[in-house]
């Protein structure tokens, strides 16, 4: 498990996306992660609902811009973006479902590169953590990846993170309130956390995870074991019960059906059809 789970990680980053924030000052803050997905002739970053709402925190004329990293330089995240809504009278934090999606333009894709997109192909909307198999959360850490300053653009390399467990068992998704149709939880813990090698290690501030991806790295009671399957997209750190929450991609799925009309032939519908995954516009391009 030490030597695989960092070889498997490895390969799957091209699909992820460090998402700054940026401001007037033009320096570039890390404050979360996206994922590469496409569908049919459409492309998109997909990535948690919270993420998005940073797009609209103004002050004046302090507008965040959303941005990543192209052919070696950054790009702002433009297009029509879709998230979640916030219950009436609650805050971000009560919406249980916490996805977002942002329509890539043609331009943003060749900025990225077409080869580091998934497809459906590269999902598993049915997983049921059957043991023994190695899963992995995979993002960008703020902690690990320092402000950039304009004149240091042209030299960004991001630092990414993958923490490896066990998924918590149907009985203890049930016992915390989570359905295992729409969400599933990692083990987090700080003490039982090892570096490769089996030193022990403290975990680190995840905050900036959010929008990254839920891998299934490996199967070992399949034979031969099947290739990395992406599960779901990451939305929270949950330190009271020690796991890492995320969105099935069944739900992204769904979210995507409700806009657009043209992948009802390319995506599966799953067994979440009859959630109602309301979805807003983000309101600028």
């Amino acid at each position: 498990m030490e030597q695989t789970a960092p070889a498997v990680a490895r390969g799957l980053l091209k699909h992820h996306r460090l998402i700054y924030l940026c401001g007037p000052d033009k320096r570039l803050h890390a404050c979360a992660t996206g994922l590469l997905f496409g569908a049919g002739a459409l492309r998109f970053l997909v990535t948690a609902a919270h993420v998005l709402d940073e797009n609209f925190l103004r002050t004046g004329t302090d507008f965040r811009d959303l941005v990543t990293y192209g052919q070696g330089r950054p790009v702002i995240l433009k297009g029509e973006s879709f998230r979640t809504t916030i219950p009436n009278g609650r805050t971000r934090e009560d919406d249980p479902l916490d996805i977002g999606f942002i329509r890539l333009s043609a331009e943003l894709v060749a900025q990225i590169g077409e080869d580091r997109f998934l497809s459906p192909a590269d999902v598993d909307l049915d997983d049921k953590g059957v043991f023994p198999a190695l899963y992995g959360a995979l993002g960008y850490p703020a902690c690990q990846n320092p402000t950039v300053e304009p004149e240091d653009e042209s030299q960004i390399k991001p630092f990414a993170f993958s923490y490896t467990a066990q998924l918590r068992s149907a009985e203890e998704h049930e016992q915390l309130g989570i359905s295992t149709a729409s969400h599933l939880l990692l083990a987090a813990s700080n003490n039982k956390s090892r570096r490769a090698g089996g030193m022990k290690a403290k975990l680190p501030d995840l905050h900036g995870m959010s929008g990254g991806g839920l891998w299934r790295y490996t199967e070992y009671h399949k034979a031969p074991s099947k290739a990395p399957c992406l599960l779901g997209v990451l939305i929270e750190r949950r330190k009271k019960s020690g796991n890492i929450l995320a969105a099935r991609m069944g739900l992204v799925f769904e979210g995507l059906h409700r806009v657009y009309h043209e992948l009802d032939g390319v995506l599966p519908r799953t067994a979440l059809a009859d959630i109602t995954v309301q979805i807003v516009p983000q309101g600028r391009s």
